[in-house]
């Protein structure tokens, strides 16, 4: 077990914290961040300074002293490093913003296609995309070994642009999947993530 896996069950309490906990954090020392938080709760929890013990700990505990101990760790954590603090306030801006974005969606005037389809169309073309080269390429091979190796030379000519082309497609299709699954995620733990978003003073 790592640090990631107690930010999976740390997240519907306080997704922020789990977060950090779970997220390859993309900074200079990103992992360490993570560990000088975890370490942090470890302490509030009052058990050895491993993602097990701390798991442990929170799935024994009452959700609401839990949620406390977890929001007092980052806050000890936040004011003994300034790195740890700007990582974290970006966390809550993630998901407020996650949140408003859920809330907008659910809206009846934004159930509409055109709001809510664009996702699944760049999965779709991909497919189609795909299926169509698939078939070109074993009708192309089929004419090679017939005697015709035409077609398959204009492919393998054409090459750099279907390259172009399928690494956007494809990319767009990862981008979407990795964010269809972390709203789906969020989703899950919506009720949790409310109360657990702190209140800018």
């Amino acid at each position: 077990m790592n640090w990631a896996d107690a930010g999976k069950i740390i997240a519907p309490l306080a997704p922020a914290i789990g977060g950090i906990l779970g997220s390859l954090i993309p900074i200079p020392g990103g992992g360490l961040v993570g560990t000088a938080v975890g370490t942090a709760i470890a302490k509030h929890f009052g058990v050895a300074p491993t993602p097990e013990a701390v798991t442990d700990a929170v799935r024994r505990m009452d959700t609401d002293v839990a949620i406390a101990k977890l929001n007092a760790a980052m806050e000890e954590a936040k004011s003994q490093n300034e790195t740890i603090a700007r990582v974290y306030e970006a966390e809550v801006r993630q998901v407020e913003a996650i949140n408003r974005t859920m809330q907008v969606e659910i809206l009846p005037e934004n159930r509409h296609w055109f709001f809510t389809g664009w996702r699944p169309a760049c999965g779709w073309i991909f497919v189609a995309n795909t299926a169509a080269f698939g078939v070109l390429l074993f009708w192309a091979t089929l004419l090679a070994i017939s005697g015709n190796e035409r077609p398959l030379k204009i492919i393998v000519e054409a090459w750099p642009s279907y390259t172009a082309y399928f690494g956007m497609l494809s990319l767009m299709v990862g981008v979407n999947i990795w964010a269809r699954s972390k709203d789906k995620e969020t989703r899950a733990v919506a009720p949790a993530a409310t109360v657990a978003v702190p209140k800018k003073r």
